[in-house]
């Protein structure tokens, strides 16, 4: 009974010290992952909130711009600035309806372009390359493309129309009261088809077909 007592006893000193240490352990662990909770808090809030710090949440074009710029589609004018109202070029406005559109650049061969107004080793070159090729853009009379040119709404129109195979409005019935629409202009059956198709962001009579776009305004079209 006596050597029985010993060896609880002993059991039993050995059980606490065990215990006492991993107890140190886990209070030293436990202290660890506290001081790091900081830290991860601040990487989950960096990553699931704005990246822009010229673009408000609350702004109407916030989540167009956020999801073209998570599908690597748009990127900001530098790491933290997005410039929301930049205004647009013709190649850019370009750039970003393809890639949007998933274009397959892949049989498309480089061929060089008509436009003397161009370089043809520019970043664009592929995409007015695709775009020629697919008969989206065709240029100006005197061979001439203007890339640099700020894009007014009407050209994004005309751009949005050939990328994405939007259906042309046989009628100007959808013009009616529009009153900055000439039924004879180049792009009344563009703009027609989309206040026809509830595409035109604007309401009432006044559609600003020459107005340039800007950099949100392009996010919030696309």
């Amino acid at each position: 009974a006596s050597n029985h007592s010993k060896n609880v006893f002993i059991f039993t000193i050995k059980m606490t010290t065990m215990t006492s240490t991993h107890t140190k352990k886990y209070i030293a662990q436990l202290s660890i992952i506290l001081l790091l909770l900081p830290s991860l808090f601040n990487v989950v809030k960096a990553v699931d909130t704005n990246t822009f710090i010229d673009l408000s949440p609350s702004r109407l074009e916030y989540s167009a711009v956020r999801y073209l710029q998570q599908n690597h589609i748009i990127q900001g004018t530098s790491a933290n600035s997005f410039s929301p109202d930049q205004t647009v070029t013709r190649v850019e406005f370009l750039k970003i309806t393809l890639l949007a559109a998933k274009a397959d650049f892949s049989n498309t061969p480089l061929k060089p372009l008509p436009f003397k107004d161009i370089d043809q080793a520019a970043w664009y070159t592929p995409y007015l390359s695709y775009a020629f090729a697919q008969n989206i853009i065709t240029g100006y009379a005197d061979n001439t493309i203007h890339p640099d040119r700020t894009i007014t709404k009407a050209e994004a129109e005309k751009i949005l129309e050939g990328v994405f195979q939007i259906p042309r409005a046989t009628s100007f019935s959808s013009l009616n009261g529009i009153k900055d629409i000439p039924k004879d202009s180049w792009y009344a059956a563009t703009s027609a088809s989309f206040i026809e198709k509830n595409l035109d962001p604007l309401a009432g009579n006044q559609k600003k077909p020459s107005t340039a776009m800007t950099r949100v305004e392009a996010a919030e079209m696309v």
